[in-house]
């Protein structure tokens, strides 16, 4: 892999991890604060928010690359000791902070709960009745729509990436087999439209990402096939078919990816981007929790009452927990926290 090809990727997973963060800020968070407004009330909101881009692709980007590099660096076969090393460096790099974020909002989720018993009529309150719950909140006890997240919803992605290690094995054999990796890939496909199909680990997108990489393939080369014009029309043509017309998940993601990819080559070498990438884990693993904060007095001090002032909260609310996360991030790094920073974010960064 070229300098250019990895300082691009390193580029583009930052901005795949912002798009990550604005995800996170749907419309409903802001009932508590009084906010009476529904999707209905606020058509531009949901276009900005959530209609285009967002929601089917950042988080398939960041596997498509997640698998790239996993398997970009394996020449030959695939053996017992490579293996081990491998999932060595991925219980530092992933579980490290999966277990420290985990414990982190297991413990916050009992004190809230401990707070609210007996005062909050319908609040999602946390109990633990036995060994087996506890050790739930570590692999699937998500709440509402995402009841196979772990208690720290968000950090399910670190949680798969460690389960794609373990199974890296079965990919690896899948890619030597012509016909049967044509087979999987098209059994991931077919399944990526099938709604509520999730098995951690096994994702079309870590794949199709480690195809690429067997096949000795460059994401750099295949970016710079595609001219520019081609490129845009397309980006812009799929996120509109998939938009007013029929989801079309995985062409969405391959033309938004190659174009953001093509992009990041392009800036490559911009010192400044290259220091923001470096804390794209730190603000993968911290934003939700700013997020949680921030909302709250922003919302109090616009007096949201419309869909533009609903744009503005979002945006702004996300733009300040992007700068306070970066901020705490170099202000760590400047008093040298280092240890506290490898736990937080598995040594990335």
């Amino acid at each position: 892999m070229s300098q250019k090809e990895s300082q691009a990727i390193n580029i583009a997973r930052f901005v795949f991890i912002i798009g990550v963060l604005f995800i996170h800020f749907p419309i409903h968070l802001s009932f508590a604060d009084g906010v009476s407004l529904t999707s209905e009330d606020t058509p531009w909101y949901n276009v900005l928010s959530s209609g285009f881009f967002l929601p089917d692709v950042c988080l398939s980007g960041l596997f498509l690359l997640s698998g790239y590099l996993y398997f970009r660096v394996i020449k030959g076969g695939y053996s017992n000791e490579l293996y081990i090393r491998k999932i060595d460096g991925r219980v530092k790099s992933l579980i490290v902070p999966y277990v420290f974020w985990n414990i982190f909002w297991l413990l916050y989720n009992l004190l809230k709960t401990y707070k609210l018993h007996g005062r909050a009529e319908g609040a999602e309150l946390l109990y633990i009745n036995s060994l087996g719950d506890l050790f739930s909140c570590f692999w699937m006890r998500g709440y509402g729509a995402h009841p196979d997240f772990p208690i720290a919803g968000y950090t399910w992605f670190l949680r798969d990436l460690f389960v794609f290690a373990l199974m890296a094995p079965i990919y690896h054999y899948c890619y030597q087999k012509k016909y049967l990796a044509e087979i999987m890939l098209g059994a991931l496909l077919v399944c990526s439209f099938v709604k509520g199909w999730y098995i951690p680990g096994l994702s079309l997108w870590l794949y199709l990402g480690g195809y690429i990489a067997y096949k000795n393939m460059s994401l750099e080369e295949i970016a710079n096939r595609v001219n520019w014009i081609t490129c845009i029309i397309s980006f812009f043509f799929v996120n509109i078919i998939h938009y007013y017309i029929y989801a079309i998940g995985p062409v969405l993601v391959l033309t938004s990816t190659v174009l953001i990819l093509k992009l990041c080559l392009l800036v490559f070498d911009v010192k400044w981007l290259l220091s923001l990438s470096a804390a794209s884990t730190y603000i993968y693993v911290t934003h939700v929790f700013v997020l949680n904060v921030s909302r709250h007095s922003i919302v109090k001090f616009l007096h949201v009452e419309n869909d533009c002032d609903m744009c503005i909260y979002y945006v702004l609310n996300a733009t300040i927990c992007v700068a306070i996360c970066v901020g705490t991030y170099f202000l760590l790094k400047r008093f040298k926290a280092n240890r506290l920073l490898a736990v937080m974010t598995g040594g990335r960064g």
